[in-house]
């Protein structure tokens, strides 16, 4: 699983995940539309952790406003790609079914689906979300 570093914030009515870099910085949002009636609501300020499977990035697909990720692996393996991807300072694995033709440094668009998005408490690690789909948009 890619994990990240997020903060859960609301600015001017709009809610969001602020997504931390390696370091700790700022790297992108995920804009946050409605809400899910079931499940506890996110605290505005609360650190989370942020979790995505390799094979559920789509890579290759661009998107209005979407993410691109820079390669910095490239492996091969007969009947699937994996790629290392920087994504604003994140680093990130992808799986993809068959070749990719992707050079080392080279962009890519990529997309992190909201269904496929998970959301944990940092500090014990207890799984929160499993999908985000019913309130998240790309941003």
């Amino acid at each position: 699983m890619n994990v990240a570093d997020a903060v859960f914030l609301e600015e001017g009515g709009r809610r969001f995940l602020q997504i931390a870099d390696a370091r700790g910085a700022p790297a992108f949002r995920l804009a946050l539309a409605g809400r899910t009636p079931s499940l506890p609501p996110l605290q505005p300020g609360t650190d989370y952790a942020l979790g995505i499977r390799p094979h559920r990035l789509r890579v290759g697909l661009a998107e209005a406003g979407g993410l691109s990720g820079k390669v910095f692996s490239n492996q091969w393996l007969g009947d699937q790609t994996h790629l290392g991807l920087d994504i604003r300072g994140c680093l990130f694995v992808a799986v993809t079914d068959g070749y990719v033709a992707a050079a080392i440094g080279e962009e890519l668009p990529v997309t992190l689906p909201p269904e496929a998005l998970h959301l944990f408490d940092r500090t014990s690690g207890v799984a929160l979300r499993h999908g985000l789909a019913a309130e998240t948009m790309a941003a």
